[in-house]
């Protein structure tokens, strides 16, 4: 069944890609991050995501623009797969529908991208912000953080990693300080095992990284090299989240860091037309 993942609607390799793939999650900011890609490169959609563990849905493009009249009519799927001309070693995947077995749709998934010899995987998705940490409370509240699953140099001198919250080091700072368990008033330091807690309590990182997205990461070991971004946040209107997401993805990873290259690019930053109805429509006039 794997051969028959990838249905593709052009001539496309992922051979020593860098893969970008959007999961439904708190807020669907992944998939919002991706909309946003998608809509301010014009992407060109090469091919889809056939998996059963993947609701099916059908509906108009996403990305029609009303005021040049492209595109219009043609029908989009769960799951699609996208380039972008100015960024040829980059390969979008979105899935606008929710995964009915993660654990599943990471194996089939995962062991399709090493057959396919992909280079790198992003993984954009989001997590409750009630999970935070408490030193990640400090400063801007718009936390992304990163999990990585290294199997070679894929990540070592990504920019990306310098304008995120690292989640491993923050988790070893957390239990650092558990395990100090000093009083924040006398400032005296007690045993761990005299302070009531809940049995089996996880920790702020088993909250954050879990569901598709953590299996994507195990299922990553020993195949390629995988990095987890999450957006902590709230539900509610989540496109802010998903526009700064968007641009970090597009600095540090489609362009390595390389400002003039995305100057370069001539991107013209535009959310989908499809936005526009995220909420509905106005307010009927006859209620006033």
């Amino acid at each position: 069944m794997t051969s028959q993942l990838f249905v593709a609607s052009g001539d496309v390799s992922f051979e020593n890609k860098t893969v970008i793939l959007g999961i439904p999650s708190v807020g669907n900011v992944g998939q919002l991050a991706l909309d946003f890609l998608i809509s301010s490169f014009n992407a060109n959609r090469v091919g889809i995501i056939d998996s059963a563990y993947i609701l099916p849905v059908v509906g108009n493009d996403p990305y029609y623009d009303p005021n040049t009249n492209t595109k219009k009519g043609i029908a989009h799927t769960s799951a699609e797969v996208f380039e972008i001309k100015s960024a040829p070693d980059v390969l979008l995947i979105i899935i606008r529908a929710p995964i009915t077995s993660s654990k599943l749709f990471a194996t089939e998934f995962a062991t399709f991208l090493k057959e396919s010899k992909i280079n790198r995987l992003v993984v954009l998705s989001s997590a409750n912000s009630s999970w935070r940490m408490d030193n990640m409370i400090r400063g801007g509240q718009s936390n992304i953080v990163v999990r990585c699953q290294h199997v070679g140099t894929g990540w070592t001198n990504s920019p990306i990693l310098e304008h995120v919250v690292h989640l491993d080091q923050e988790e070893k700072a957390e239990l650092d300080y558990l395990q100090r368990n000093v009083n924040p008033m006398t400032h005296e330091t007690h045993s761990i095992q005299n302070i009531p807690s809940l049995p089996q309590e996880e920790t702020s990182k088993q909250k954050m990284v879990r569901g598709v997205g953590k299996e994507l990461l195990e299922n990553a070991k020993d195949k390629f090299d995988a990095i987890l971004l999450l957006v902590l946040c709230n539900e509610g209107d989540n496109t802010p989240h998903g526009v700064h997401l968007a641009h970090l993805v597009s600095l540090d990873i489609l362009f390595e860091g390389q400002v003039d290259k995305l100057q370069q690019s001539n991107i013209q930053w535009r959310p989908p037309s499809s936005w526009m109805y995220l909420f509905g429509g106005p307010p009927a006039t006859s209620l006033y």
